[in-house]
């Protein structure tokens, strides 16, 4: 049940809790026939008073047959809740990579539209998943076909965020080689948490990622109970949550770090269980020394993989 008074959680310079709506899709966007359990416009109040969350991302899916004055009155209601949309996700992978011209141009028509909306909400960023294959040839192709995407999310004042997923993008190396082909300084990251412990090197893959992000989603899967005590006290399953949240420490993050429980189990217990784990690391770490030499040698490799300034 909701929280009359939720805990607060501490102040944490420079990175802002927030809420990955999409963990929110069946109650907004529930089976054919049955009422929605709340609308969009609830979602920056509840997030605010009930998970105690000062910031939303959202996903084109749960705005679907959206119009322009459906996404003003969230806006007003995000400005009202002092809960703000940060970024906007665009859920299905866009093929920027095909021969086919046809199919291209309507990814850059679909992402300009998500650009558009994007901005209507108020976001800083908006991020797109690419469908392609892990070949030097999609790489460019991809590069090519996402400048004037990058190109319109600059005029926008936007952020264009690559969503890592299978193929193409699957790795770190790959994301970072497709920002450089795509250039320019609006082009950044939008790493998971549950798609980093799915690659090889968790550690590595947020490490590589993290500095580029605009934001960085949160997700949890499963809490192990420890009896007599709160949630967050228990282990995480299948990764470690306070592992991954001292690594934000560890890469200087600074921005949304977005929640998105995706298991079985009420949902605002294991949203504030997150929460707290993630606050509790954060708060708790010291910040990595810029003169220590691992952070200097991370760095220098991060450098290497910079993006184009054109």
């Amino acid at each position: 049940m909701p929280f009359a008074n939720p805990p607060s959680i501490p102040y944490i310079p420079g990175v802002l809790l927030t809420l990955a709506a999409r963990c929110l899709k069946a109650k907004l966007t529930p089976a054919k026939g049955a009422r929605p359990a709340m609308v969009l416009e609830d979602v920056p109040k509840f997030a605010r008073d009930d998970l105690g969350l000062s910031g939303l991302v959202l996903s084109t899916d749960l705005l679907v047959g959206a119009d322009r004055q459906k996404l003003t009155k969230v806006l007003e209601s995000a400005d009202k809740a002092g809960c703000p949309c940060l970024v906007l996700v665009e859920t299905e992978p866009q093929p920027f990579a095909d021969s086919d011209s046809a199919k291209v141009e309507a990814a850059v028509d679909r992402c300009q539209r998500v650009a558009q909306a994007a901005h209507w909400l108020g976001c800083s960023a908006f991020a797109v998943p690419i469908k392609g294959a892990d070949t030097d040839s999609d790489l460019l192709t991809a590069g090519i076909n996402l400048k004037p995407v990058s190109r319109r999310a600059e005029k926008l004042d936007l952020n264009l965020c690559i969503v890592p997923t299978e193929g193409l993008t699957a790795t770190p190396d790959r994301v970072t080689e497709l920002l450089k082909k795509i250039g320019g300084f609006r082009v950044g990251t939008l790493p998971d948490f549950q798609a980093a412990s799915a690659s090889p090197e968790p550690n590595v893959y947020l490490r590589r990622l993290v500095p580029y992000a605009s934001a960085v989603i949160a997700s949890s899967v499963k809490f192990k109970p420890v009896k007599g005590k709160p949630l967050s006290a228990g282990k995480h399953e299948p990764y470690d949550l306070h592992e991954y949240s001292k690594l934000l420490v560890a890469v200087g993050y600074q921005g949304p770090v977005a929640l998105d429980y995706r298991g079985s189990g009420e949902l605002i217990e294991n949203l504030v269980a997150t929460r707290d784990i993630i606050a509790s690391v954060i708060t708790a770490e010291e910040p990595v020394d810029d003169e220590d030499p691992g952070l200097a040698k991370l760095l220098g490799d991060l450098s290497d993989d910079a993006p184009d300034e054109t």
